[in-house]
């Protein structure tokens, strides 16, 4: 077992006696004495040599210095603890010796029990104000690492009290929002809320005490402003929620683009599907029903078709030449409707009236790729080559109803 060092203790005195008697006192206690001066200067020199950890200093000493002046030096340069000493008790020089932050102030003629006391609760004092500065120089640095951090995320971060009240935000999110230090939600809300209902992520999350999710939109001049949003449960040691935490990231850019690329898409899709449509006059054969092209060749429909078009032609029957050369399969050779799934249903009924594939995603919750998807299984299923083709033709066969394209 380490045994501790006794405390090392610098006497400054410039009566030699005096002087003696209590470095004899200090060695009987325990403690170690590394010199005994006369003067402030000699004092300074000693410190400098043998690093005391406290110094019995009388006020009035040999030299320049007298001894409040070399207990303010003391204190600023060296850190160490410094106990007065002195027969004067005179307000004035009570009021100067307080001025140079002493741990202690002993009047001539002290008892034993009286220095030793003073000894005793000023190196306590100093050894908790040590361990104080040392945690609270621990406490800034782990400040500054957490600001490092949530300042990296490149999110705004704001943290709440049980009640929804702001106690900390980080640079991002105030510069977002302002500082809200000690308002209450929605007071400091970016979301633009007259009234914080309960049903907000930060409200849920101290609720249920379960990290949400949420998106949230606010129309501003520039246009509206896009917001993911997630808030969790901020706990105390033994798991009871005493706060919360909500990141707030701003997504208004990629929804934008997001925007803009199915408009794009959608326009290109457009675009193709007029590409290579017939126009203009169509010289056909009123007996054999052949079309010329424009180098004068008679060729079939289906040539024509080819050529001109995207189209593929597929060969056949309309209901009146099938009773007409097969009688036997009777008049009402119609054909049937198309199997389509309500969903199915759904987006073709939305196409009718007019919606691009983004819209139709935000009108029944679902991804444009998904809506993508089920027009491409409509168009197949109804043998159909362009959208309207296909409504037309889902009309036709009683799918859709015309009022419900109107």
């Amino acid at each position: 077992m380490k045994t501790e060092q006794p405390k090392r203790v610098l006497v400054v005195e410039d009566e030699v006696i005096v002087a003696k008697d209590i470095a004899r006192k200090l060695e009987r206690w325990g403690y170690a004495v590394t010199e005994k001066v006369h003067s402030g200067e000699d004092a300074l020199k000693s410190i400098e040599r043998s690093c005391p950890d406290m110094v019995l200093m009388d006020i009035r000493l040999a030299g320049e210095l007298n001894g409040i002046e070399t207990a303010t030096v003391v204190r600023d340069q060296y850190g160490v603890p410094v106990l007065f000493l002195t027969a004067h008790s005179d307000e004035k020089i009570l009021a100067e010796a307080l001025g140079a932050s002493p741990y202690g102030y002993l009047l001539k003629p002290f008892s034993e029990k009286e220095l030793h006391t003073s000894i005793q609760t000023a190196l306590n004092i100093h050894s908790m104000e040590v361990a104080l500065r040392q945690a609270l120089m621990t406490a800034e640095r782990e400040r500054a690492k957490f600001e490092a951090i949530v300042s990296g995320i490149g999110e705004g971060l704001a943290i709440f009290d049980r009640d929804r009240r702001f106690v900390y935000q980080n640079a991002i999110h105030k510069e977002r929002v302002g500082d809200r230090s000690g308002s209450q939600c929605p007071d400091g809300c970016e979301f633009g809320k007259a009234v914080c209902d309960d049903n907000c992520a930060l409200s849920r999350s101290l609720r249920t005490g379960t990290i949400i999710r949420s998106e949230e939109q606010v129309d501003t001049e520039d246009g509206t402003l896009y917001f993911d949003v997630t808030a969790s449960p901020l706990r105390s040691h033994s798991g009871e929620v005493i706060g919360g935490i909500r990141l707030v990231r701003d997504v208004t850019e990629r929804m934008r683009y997001m925007e803009q690329r199915g408009k794009l898409l959608e326009e290109l899709y457009d675009s193709v599907s007029r590409v290579k449509q017939l126009s203009g006059l169509i010289p056909v054969c009123a007996s054999c029903k052949k079309i010329r092209d424009d180098g004068g060749y008679w060729g079939k429909v289906e040539e024509y078709l080819g050529a001109h078009t995207n189209a593929q032609v597929d060969q056949s029957l309309c209901p009146d030449c099938t009773t007409r050369l097969y009688p036997e399969e009777g008049p009402d050779c119609e054909r049937k409707p198309a199997a389509l799934s309500d969903r199915e249903k759904e987006v073709l009924q939305w196409v009718g009236r007019g919606k691009n594939n983004w819209e139709i995603s935000k009108i029944l919750g679902i991804s444009e790729r998904t809506v993508k998807f089920h027009v491409g299984r409509i168009m197949a299923r109804l043998d159909a080559v362009s959208r309207t083709q296909a409504v037309v033709l889902a009309m036709e066969l009683g799918i859709l109803e015309r009022e419900q394209t109107t």
